[in-house]
């Protein structure tokens, strides 16, 4: 059996990421007026390549990364981005699922409310979900584990003095 290591950990997120953005992407292609109902600034901006260009070099910037020493505090950044990105891409798709739903009860409706929606409308609601749904929460646990991860350090130097304190127990009980 081989064992679970950190660098299988990441490969396996960076491949439910790659799994998500083809979710995402496939979901995105097959909805009724794809080209004007997409809200993604990246793809509106540069369209499809941007998008998967963005993705491909982050991916490839983490499996980089992931090859030589990181920090915990590296891992982490690069764990908490994996996972949110992943959770954005199937966000993304129940949000393509949705509008296929709608133009499917009703085209005509659907298709005069995506027309009255301009760029910066798209931009906005996109903006609005995003930061609701991805930023806030990955902000606060960026917070959350900076200030745990101060604590750590501040008390490094008490655990290291008491890890020292019963090493030396512990020899002076073998001899």
């Amino acid at each position: 059996m081989k064992l679970i290591t950190e660098n299988r950990i990441l490969y396996f997120l960076m491949a439910i990421l790659i799994i998500t953005t083809v979710v995402d992407l496939v979901t995105a292609l097959r909805m009724p007026l794809f080209e004007s109902g997409e809200t993604n600034p990246l793809y509106n901006i540069g369209g499809l390549k941007l998008l998967l260009g963005f993705t491909m070099f982050y991916l490839v910037f983490i499996g980089w990364k992931v090859r030589g020493n990181v920090s915990f505090p590296s891992i982490f950044y690069i764990v908490t981005l994996l996972i949110y990105l992943s959770a954005g891409h199937l966000m993304g798709a129940g949000f393509n699922l949705t509008a296929t739903q709608q133009y499917n009860d009703d085209p005509v409706l659907f298709t005069e409310e995506i027309e009255k929606m301009d760029s910066e409308d798209k931009s906005s609601f996109y903006f609005g979900v995003v930061g609701l749904f991805v930023l806030m929460p990955m902000i606060i646990t960026f917070i959350c584990f900076f200030v745990t991860w101060k604590i750590y350090l501040l008390r490094r130097s008490k655990r290291e003095l008491l890890y020292r304190k019963a090493y030396e127990s512990i020899k002076k009980a073998e001899e």
